[in-house]
């Protein structure tokens, strides 16, 4: 294992996962918002060769060169991984707290202009026919997982969202990077 770490809201962390390396996310507790970038991801080819734009087991996730980067091997969650929005921004908050965006681009170290936007993980939205978007309250539990497989080499982003209302604050996880050479 390289790494394993709980994290609540407001913390980020990079990760250099090799090819085969595993990415698991695990709810511990709360509602947890959990947003992923790695710099060359590319929203478009995700939706492009996934179809969605709610991703689920089995999809993969696409750099800018439309090559696969990453792919979710297990999802455990009644809540959505989608890949509609960018990420919260610190212009979000009243107390200029920093937001997903100006995190991930810290611990990536590129300018949040630069930064791609993110796969949002335990987030649930609302698609209405006539293409507005609800996002709701988080309804991920303890116990939810996301499990994802590194299909190249790459440094990826997480984030635990920094917005304070009592089911995210309060959420926490527990992520674990799992190398291809130790017992998955």
């Amino acid at each position: 294992m390289s790494f394993d770490a709980v994290m609540q809201h407001g913390e980020a962390v990079k990760l250099g996962l090799s090819r085969n390396d595993f990415l698991e996310i695990h709810v511990l507790s709360g509602a947890p918002l959990v947003d992923l970038t790695f710099l060359s991801y590319s929203q478009g080819y995700t939706i492009d060769n996934n179809m969605a734009v709610m991703l689920t087991e089995g999809n993969r996730i696409y750099d800018i060169n439309n090559e696969p980067v990453l792919v979710l091997s297990k999802v455990r969650t009644q809540s959505r991984i989608n890949i509609l929005f960018p990420g919260c921004i610190q212009e979000y908050y009243e107390d200029e707290q920093l937001g997903c965006r100006e995190i991930l681009s810290n611990i990536l170290n590129t300018r949040k202009s630069q930064l791609p936007s993110t796969v949002n993980l335990f987030m649930d939205v609302e698609i209405h026919p006539s293409g507005q978007l609800t996002i709701l309250n988080p309804n991920g539990v303890a116990g939810d997982f996301v499990t994802l497989e590194a299909l190249e080499n790459v440094d990826v982003g997480v984030s635990v969202c920094p917005w304070k209302i009592s089911s995210v604050e309060k959420g926490m996880v527990r992520v674990v990077h799992k190398t291809a050479a130790s017992d998955c």
